[in-house]
């Protein structure tokens, strides 16, 4: 996890705003994780008391910091979103004016959300009000992202309009903003993704904090807490790798890394994608940046 968090940063694939975001996202994953397996050797080792296990300090901070973390996991997907619609909202000079606040606020705010959770869940009874409210913010995260994506494409095909269009409609026509509303479909193509497979994963993380909170058998709270681990590992190592598959510049971060350590060099060679990730031929890609190079310079 600490190695993609490097990867992240030293790719550059996406706006720094989104990558702090994403970093932020892996740092809580690589908590949570130290904090279930605290929990776990703690029990294993006989210091938690099967029928007390408030008498354990070490076990509730952990137990504390896990239910921070795994609320503070749900919401990332949500701030993600109102990245990307700061991202649109300031086509025109998102990529030179970073505006760095922007991820700041958001990672304090998914801070904040999860510190709410940890209190409110103390209380067991609380737990589908929860759930309830993160699946809704889910919801509309997804309703969110495809009205996002769908006018960014509308823009993207603006861009590609005849010169007269262009200016009717987005107003003085730059590459930066050509980039951004790019970025901004791939970000939120590779977004969508994502959504499907951490929607399943919370169904299933969900579905574990709700029979755990019931009044059951020690047999069933040991299957669940099973269960609810074994997600959260996977939800953690498996969201790199999702990621690598949209991101090309990962996985050349990631070769070059690995020839360091002297891993074979990969031969395979990367076929050139448009925006929306189709191969498309050389020479039509390079006639079409030339071109908006020299309508760029025309109407300087």
């Amino acid at each position: 996890m600490l190695f993609y968090i490097w990867v992240l940063f030293s790719a550059k694939q996406f706006h720094y705003n989104f990558n702090f975001i994403s970093g932020a996202q892996y740092i809580i994953h690589f908590i949570d994780n130290l904090a279930i397996m605290a929990m776990r050797f703690h029990w294993i080792f006989g210091f938690t008391d099967d029928f007390d296990l408030g008498s354990s300090t070490v076990f509730v901070c952990a137990m504390t910091i896990s239910i921070y973390c795994m609320v503070s996991a749900m919401c990332a997907l949500p701030l993600s979103i109102i990245e990307r619609c700061f991202a649109t909202f300031y086509l025109k000079d998102y990529e030179i004016n970073q505006r760095p606040h922007i991820s700041y606020i958001l990672v304090i705010l998914l801070s904040l959300i999860g510190v709410v959770g940890a209190i409110v869940l103390q209380n067991k009874s609380y737990t589908v009000y929860v759930v309830g409210i993160l699946i809704l913010l889910n919801v509309i995260a997804q309703t969110l992202n495809i009205f996002l994506r769908r006018w960014n494409k509308r823009k993207y095909d603006e861009c590609h309009n005849n010169i007269a269009l262009r200016f009717s409609k987005i107003g003085k026509y730059s590459l930066a903003k050509r980039f951004q509303i790019s970025e901004n479909i791939r970000s939120l193509h590779m977004l969508n993704i994502i959504i499907y497979y951490m929607g399943i994963m919370n169904v299933v993380l969900v579905v574990s904090v709700l029979f755990s909170s019931f009044d059951t058998t020690p047999e069933k709270q040991a299957l669940c807490s099973v269960v609810l681990d074994g997600s959260i590992f996977f939800y953690s190592f498996a969201l790199p790798q999702i990621m690598s598959c949209f991101c090309q510049k990962w996985r050349v971060q990631t070769n070059s890394f690995k020839e360091r350590l002297g891993c074979p060099k990969s031969t395979s060679i990367e076929p050139l994608r448009d925006t929306f990730g189709s191969d498309m031929r050389e020479d039509m890609s390079m006639n079409k940046y030339f071109d908006q190079l020299r309508d760029s310079w025309e109407n300087a």
